[in-house]
């Protein structure tokens, strides 16, 4: 089929939590875009799969389906998704540890929003707590400097910027973690940080309990501690994902 009716079986998919068929439904889309040559149909369906990959926290592959559609916006100067790309990057850069390159994000995001309109898409909901977490993190003065300075940058600027965030936020998980721990125990040691219960972790992991328990063990065993507790701080001590 074309690639909007590809995208709109995608959407349905999403909607109904078959992510795993909203995925290649998604990628069934970019394909058929891009042989088309339709390379506004294929920057948003590259946007939309990146926030379902941040969704999966799948980071890596987040990150190259945002910075294909940055590459493709900048070239289209379609900019009224920019508005949601940019906060979802924002959103990544915060649950990677990067808080200043997060509000200078968001407050880019919302300019792009007052000078070009912004897209009403069917899977991107607002960041709402990443964006709350940031400004609670920063403090309301740091806050406020980095939000206001992203503010300040023009439309191309603030894509420039959001290209720049990609390629740090990529290197910095490329590099490796203390302790022989895996970004993903590092994702697990993050949400049980925020006091977050096996069942919480799960949820927002797309996993089970049983493998969060599995994961926890194994960082127990790395950082050699027996709580939960003793397993943030030591996590804190190190400056692994906290």
């Amino acid at each position: 089929g074309s690639g909007w009716s590809l995208e709109q079986l995608a959407y349905a998919a999403y909607a109904a939590d078959r992510l795993a068929e909203a995925e290649r439904l998604f990628g069934e889309a970019i394909t058929t875009f891009r042989r088309a040559g339709a390379r506004y149909g294929e920057q948003e369906a590259l946007w939309e799969l990146g926030t379902l990959k941040r969704r999966l926290r799948q980071w890596p592959d987040a990150l190259h389906a945002y910075a294909d559609s940055l590459a493709l916006m900048r070239a289209t100067g379609f900019l009224a998704q920019g508005r949601d790309l940019l906060r979802g990057l924002a959103a990544v850069a915060a649950e990677l540890g990067q808080p200043v390159r997060a509000a200078r994000l968001f407050g880019a995001a919302d300019t792009l929003e007052q000078t070009h309109g912004s897209y009403r898409s069917l899977v991107a909901k607002p960041p709402d707590r990443q964006r709350t977490a940031t400004r609670v993190g920063l403090g309301e003065d740091a806050w406020s400097e980095a939000f206001a300075a992203g503010a300040e940058l023009s439309s191309e600027e603030a894509l420039a910027e959001a290209s720049a965030c990609v390629t740090a936020l990529v290197d910095g998980l490329a590099a490796p973690l203390p302790a022989g721990l895996t970004a993903r125990e590092v994702e697990v040691l993050t949400l049980l940080a925020e006091g977050l219960s096996n069942d919480d972790i799960a949820k927002r992991l797309v996993v089970s309990p049983r493998t969060v328990h599995a994961h926890l063990r194994s960082v127990f065993g790395k950082l050699g501690v027996s709580s939960r507790t003793a397993a943030v701080r030591e996590a804190a001590r190190l400056g692994v994902g906290l």
